[in-house]
This record gives structure tokens, sequence and C-alpha cells, in this order.
């Protein structure tokens, strides 16, 4: 049975300087690296710790893009056998973001959405999530939801 890591991220050097990540930096005892890592260490790790498919999602939030979907689909091509694209939108811009999330199904070849509650200071059932909701009901059919516990949501019905 393949193993499936469903909440990945191959960085970019925006999320990995963003104060945010300060608290996991001295709690690992990292700094920030000059360069972002190639897509070979995240493969790397994946060998390492037995992971067949890694979902890697792009960052949207009120700060703007911390990993673009351009981005997760370029990471995506240089290993498509293992990595698989999950977008993300900005919540500000709503018929934007439903723009956005179409274009990174239809032509980025994205299999859901993820939706960060948290970083964007509003509850999971806030109105401005409902386009893309229905969106994902209509067209994308996977959507990863953030809040005090994760959960991945199939919304032809299937959890």
């Amino acid at each position: 049975m393949p193993i499936i890591d469903a909440w990945a991220q191959h960085p970019t050097q925006r999320i990995l300087q963003d104060d945010m990540f300060d608290s996991l930096r001295r709690w690992g005892g990292t700094s920030i690296p000059a360069e972002p890592p190639p897509v070979s260490a995240t493969l790397a790790a994946m060998d390492a710790g037995g992971v067949d498919l890694a979902l890697i999602s792009a960052w949207y939030g009120p700060q703007g893009a911390l990993i673009s979907n351009d981005e997760v689909a370029a990471f995506v091509a240089e290993a498509p056998h293992r990595l698989a694209g999950v977008a993300s939108v900005d919540l500000r811009k709503p018929m934007a973001a439903i723009r956005e999330l179409r274009r990174a199904v239809t032509d980025l070849g994205f299999k859901a959405l993820r939706v960060l509650p948290w970083l964007w200071e509003l509850p999971p059932d806030d109105r401005r999530y409902y386009p893309l909701y229905a969106e994902c009901i209509d067209e994308v059919g996977d959507l990863f939801l953030h809040g005090n516990a994760q959960r991945v949501f199939n919304l032809d019905g299937h959890r």
C-alpha cells in the first residue's frame, strides 16, 4: 500500500523567511538557508520517511503568496510521479480566487484546494469561503481544510 503525505510543502525563500516560522526555527535550532532547497532534497526526505507520493501545497495568505501555484507546478514538473499539486488562493479577491482555482485544476493539473482558516483569521464557515467550497463541489472534488484538526474532505461524499 503506498504511503501518501497529504500535507507537504516544498519551500520557497519567501516562506523560509516568513516571521510566522520564527518559533519553529528557534525550536529546531535552524536558521534560514541562503537558498531554498532543491526538489531533490524533498524527494530524499520522502525516501527517508518511506513516502511514495506527496501532495505539495501552495500558500496564499493575507501577506500574499508564500508559495505560488505556479511554483508548486514547477516543483511537480520535476517529479510528477512523486509529487502532486494542491492549490491555494487569495481570499481577498473572491472572483480572482475562483479563476485561479479553476486554472490550477484545469491547466496545472492540481488535485485539491487547501484552505487555512487560522492563517486568514477567519472561521471555516465564514461566507468568504462559500464560493470556493461550491467550486470544489462542482469541479475540484477535494478540499484540505486545516483548523484545530486537519481533515481531508472528498466532496463527492467520502472522507
